[in-house]
Parts: structure tokens; sequence; C-alpha cells
């Protein structure tokens, strides 16, 4: 029987059959990989609303005239990077727990480019150094056998795309000695930042 997965979407908190589970971005971020102190409100709220449009081209439900006109762009280097990529999405925003390592997180798409399996992030800000190690997360489930391609995806605001593509399989472990580092840490009651 599959375990029963649910998010808080307030919160951002994963409990699985529920037990509290940490997220790919919580176990980088407590692993001192992400550094969110300068994200301000403001940009958190931006890349929601970039990634919900992004959901609703993908789904085939935007209502285009709903667009703010800081997302449109955005909206627009997305359909732009399916066209010429020839991505087509197979999961879409896809909640998942890996239980082998006992992690939890949300891939923003799983599908094919050029006819061979992905996974894509999708970013309205720039693509960040640990963007490897977070998609190695999210393939863990999936792909157990890493043949897959991980892209983060910038999306920027004059309409155009950044891809960068990661071949490094080291970064499957070293996001797995991030995932040990939580463990043991919330183990010994070790706390990380808030």
């Amino acid at each position: 029987m599959s375990p029963k997965i649910e998010l808080d979407p307030v919160t951002h908190i994963y409990r699985v059959d529920g037990v509290v589970r940490p997220s790919v971005t919580q176990i980088l971020k407590f692993s001192g990989l992400i550094q969110d102190r300068f994200y301000t409100e403001e940009s958190r709220q931006f890349g929601i609303a970039v990634h919900k449009a992004c959901e609703y081209v993908d789904r085939g439900t935007l209502k285009r005239g709903t667009l703010h006109p800081r997302v449109a762009p955005r909206v627009e280097a997305w359909e732009k990077f399916k066209s010429e990529q020839k991505f087509v999405p197979k999961g879409i925003e896809e909640v998942f727990y890996d239980e082998t390592y006992k992690f939890c997180g949300t891939r923003d798409r799983r599908g094919e480019i050029k006819g061979w399996n992905a996974i894509v992030d999708i970013k309205s800000g720039v693509v960040q150094p640990w963007t490897a190690l977070q998609l190695a997360g999210y393939a863990f489930d999936f792909y157990k056998d890493k043949s897959i391609g991980r892209y983060g995806v910038e999306l920027k605001e004059d309409g155009t795309y950044k891809v960068t593509e990661y071949r490094n399989l080291n970064d499957y472990n070293q996001f797995l000695s991030c995932v040990s580092n939580f463990y043991w840490a919330q183990n010994h009651g070790i706390k990380g930042e808030k």
C-alpha cells in the first residue's frame, strides 16, 4: 500500500502517514546551501505566481488576460522553452516521498526533452549552484538508476530563458550526505536555522 503524503500549502510541511518528513529544500537549507535570508515576501509571492501561471499553461487552463505584466514574459519564456526544447510534461507539480531516505518534495515538472526522461525546475530568478542537488533529490524516488536529465530553467523578464543542465552523478552523493547530516542532527537534538 502506498504511503499517504500530505503537504500543507501554507506551512509547506510534508506528512507521510501522519509523520512529518523533511523536504528537499528543508534539507538543503539545513545544510547551509540555500541562503534564503535575502529573499523577500514579494519575491516569494512573485515566484509562486510564475509557477502557477506555468502550471496553467501546461494544464491548458491559462486565461491570458489575467496575467500580471511582470508574469507574462516569464510565461512566454516557458512556452519558448517547451517549444524549442521539445519538452513534454508527464508530471506537473508532483508531490513525492522517497521511502528509502525518508524525504519529500514537489517536482516542478517531470517529462521528456527531445524524447529523453527529464526533471525540470522552473526558476523565476537566477538558477543557483544548489539547484544541481535539488534536482538530484527530486530524481531519487523516480529514477533509481539516475539516467535522467536534470535541468534548471531560468525564466527571464525579457521573455527569454536560460537552461542549465546537470550531469554530474556525484550530485546524488552530495545530496545524500545532506540527508544524512539532517537526520544525524535531528537524532541528536540539533536544530538548524529557521
